[in-house]
């Protein structure tokens, strides 16, 4: 009688580890869109800031004036130009700045 051989099965068949190398090209594409992706978002926050903060400046300095401050505007261009008396018994007046101006310019230049 023939001796018939059992083939062996390999002990790592069943330890049951890995016996394939990973797939390079697969971890090489992960990466490269891992880095493009990272690219991308951080290029996106950066408009998005610089919007943001553009929008920010235009309202705090660039808006248009409200109501109220041009109305605030007028009455202060309004008592800078013009006449008036500030307390009577003391004798204080209000005089237009232009004239204000004039009147320094005399005092300084006679001393």
């Amino acid at each position: 009688m023939a001796e018939q051989r059992k083939e062996k099965k390999p002990i790592h068949a069943e330890i049951g580890y890995e016996r394939r190398d990973i797939n390079i090209k697969k971890v090489f594409y992960t990466g490269v869109f891992s880095v493009v992706f990272l690219v991308v978002i951080i290029i996106l926050l950066n408009e998005y800031f610089i919007i943001t903060k553009e929008d920010v400046v235009y309202q705090q300095t660039l808006n248009p004036e409200s109501e109220k401050l041009l109305q605030l505007q007028a009455r202060e261009d309004s008592l800078l130009n013009s006449y008036g008396v500030i307390d009577d018994v003391n004798d204080i007046y209000r005089i237009p700045i232009e004239r204000a101006m004039e009147k320094m310019v005399e005092e300084t230049g006679k001393k």
